[in-house]
């Protein structure tokens, strides 16, 4: 710069003009996003100094736009002394696709006292940071894992249970499960405990079948509980943990002597500590003096 009075007396100054060039942001990639795997997002190649601008609105890191929805956005780039890039980059963000999480049907585990995975009941690859939810009223649950002690095991109760993910695209997966007892080897049948049961009672005191009795030389580790009706479907006798010492006579108030008399009587017998057991019904001839 010349800088000149009109008198002849002039004076001279530098000055140097620094122009920045700003370009638009480079998209590096463009991510159509599946829940399941992981958060669908676009993300730039980023400046030190430059800041970018979506539809007007300032955003200073990459995270930022991981948060952004579908949709189509302008993205222009700025430095701190406020200049623009000339260029607009637009880029779309697709819609996200949900992939079903896989799961086994009809899933079925035999209770042995031990713990089960909940995740051996989702197939093949799926986003495995969800939580599971216990839908039910009873048991214990801890992340994946069961406590099978805490479940009933029998075919006829199926539990149901919830994998969930939260985040952009939440996700709710019901499972179900039930829990047999088809690996247990019980020590007696049914038929066994059927073969033990008395078919007479005649207590004379002569040391045979002076008693009604359940189960005599069977090792089965099992208890019973006892109920007697006679003819009329009245009942006269019941006893839980049943002792095999019934012998004829009646706990219940229907005569003044508790002796009942000769006849044949109906019985049905609870079997505890054994699933899928009983009961048995059947019927015992009772003779008596």
């Amino acid at each position: 710069w010349t800088y000149d009075d009109g008198n002849g007396n002039t004076s001279t100054q530098d000055q140097t003009v620094i122009v920045i060039s700003i370009d638009a942001p480079q998209i590096a990639e463009i991510n159509q996003p599946i829940c399941n795997t992981g958060t669908g997002s676009f993300s730039i190649v980023t400046v030190e100094g430059i800041s970018y601008s979506i539809n007007g609105s300032d955003y200073q890191t990459e995270a930022d736009f991981n948060e952004l929805n579908p949709g189509t956005y302008d993205i222009t780039a700025r430095n701190d002394a406020g200049c623009v890039s000339t260029e607009v980059t637009s880029v779309t963000l697709n819609d996200p696709i949900i992939e079903e999480i896989l799961t086994v049907t009809e899933a079925t585990h035999c209770y042995d006292g031990g713990s089960y995975d909940l995740f051996d009941l989702l197939v093949g690859e799926y986003d495995d940071t969800g939580t599971w939810e216990n839908t039910n009223s009873v048991g214990t649950l801890e992340g994946s894992i069961l406590d099978l002690s805490s479940y009933v095991y029998n075919t006829d109760t199926t539990y149901t249970f919830n994998y969930v993910i939260e985040g952009n695209c939440p996700s709710t997966t019901a499972v179900q499960l039930t829990i047999d007892d088809s690996c247990i080897v019980l020590a007696c049948s049914l038929d066994d405990i059927k073969d033990s049961i008395s078919k007479a009672v005649t207590p004379n005191g002569d040391g045979f079948n002076d008693f009604f009795t359940i189960g005599v030389d069977l090792d089965c580790g099992f208890t019973f509980d006892v109920k007697i009706f006679n003819r009329w479907g009245a009942e006269i006798y019941t006893m839980r943990n049943y002792q095999n010492n019934w012998d004829g006579y009646s706990d219940k108030s229907f005569s003044n002597s508790n002796q009942l008399p000769s006849g044949t009587y109906y019985y049905i017998i609870e079997i505890n500590g054994a699933s899928g057991l009983g009961p048995i019904q059947g019927y015992i001839y009772l003779g008596t003096k």
